[in-house]
């Protein structure tokens, strides 16, 4: 006959494994987004900072849903000016909305987007003596980012880009023609220029985080990677982004976590039938008696 304390034993095994999951940590859900940023450093001497303009962001618990617009953008910055040397940069948009949502906690999600519409960029430079050059010139009609990542089967995680009416002309490029509608909807990470310094990337994807606890990815409609530009001569280091959205959420404990593994499954029916057996001799022992 086994013992009233042997079976007490055999309880406190059976109850240990489904006590012991760990607390879950506080769960959150983030996005933000921007339409414009620019930091760039100048002949390793002067330093210049756009934005990031229209920018928004919102953190749940507590649901949100927040817009930023700005209806122009016309940034004319002088990185070089001297009397031998003009090098000029702009960055100009018609209209540039940017938007951050979640419904947490009524739903594990989160999301953003940015859009900027008529995008004119452009690195001029203009030598004593000498015309004006285009070293990089960049224009769209429409440029958009989405990011987004919910829970509902496990932690998943997309992102978008898409870009209408895209144009790159100037001595940048080396002479490379490219055909913009090619690239409406770019693949993540689509290299569109690598060459001189400069490295054009579309929809630029980065996801970070475990994937099960915690996720987050930010997509980049265009960024342009300067580095030592232009041929070596150190001119410009630096990026300009076009289109941010990111999307997280962190402290996620999966449903499944609670799941006893399979050898917690056998040791617990095992302790069920050694339950069984003691209750039945006690049953037995009462009726003899």
């Amino acid at each position: 006959m086994i013992s009233r304390n042997v079976a007490t034993c055999v309880i406190c095994t059976i109850v240990a494994p489904l006590m012991a999951v760990p607390a879950a940590a506080e769960t959150t859900a983030s996005s933000s987004a921007y339409g414009l940023s620019a930091d760039l450093t100048v002949a390793n001497v002067a330093h210049a900072q756009v934005g990031p303009v229209s920018a928004v962001s919102g953190t749940a618990p507590d649901a949100y849903d927040k817009t930023s617009s700005v209806l122009t953008v016309n940034q004319n910055l002088a990185l070089i000016s001297t009397p031998i040397l003009n090098v000029k940069q702009a960055l100009n948009a018609s209209l540039l909305t940017s938007t951050a949502q979640s419904d947490y906690p009524a739903t594990l999600d989160a999301s953003a987007s940015a859009t900027v519409a008529t995008l004119s960029a452009g690195l001029t430079s203009k030598a004593i003596l000498a015309p004006q050059l285009s070293l990089l010139g960049l224009a769209a009609t429409t440029i958009q980012s989405t990011a987004a990542i919910d829970a509902a089967n496990g932690l998943t995680a997309i992102g978008s880009t898409t870009i209408q009416g895209l144009s790159l002309t100037g001595l940048g490029l080396g002479g490379l023609s490219i055909n913009g509608s090619l690239f409406v909807n770019p693949d993540a990470n689509t290299v569109l220029v690598d060459l001189l310094g400069l490295k054009i990337i579309l929809n630029e994807q980065i996801v970070t985080g475990d994937g099960i606890s915690d996720l987050a990815i930010e997509t980049n409609a265009i960024r342009a990677s300067f580095t030592n530009f232009l041929l070596g001569t150190n001119l410009l280091n630096g990026d300009i982004i076009v289109g941010h959205s990111q999307a997280a959420i962190n402290g996620y404990t999966p449903m499944l976590g609670a799941v006893p593994e399979p050898s917690t499954w056998a040791m617990m029916l095992a302790g069920f039938g050694l339950i069984g057996f003691a209750a039945r001799g006690r049953r037995r022992n009462v009726a003899l008696a």
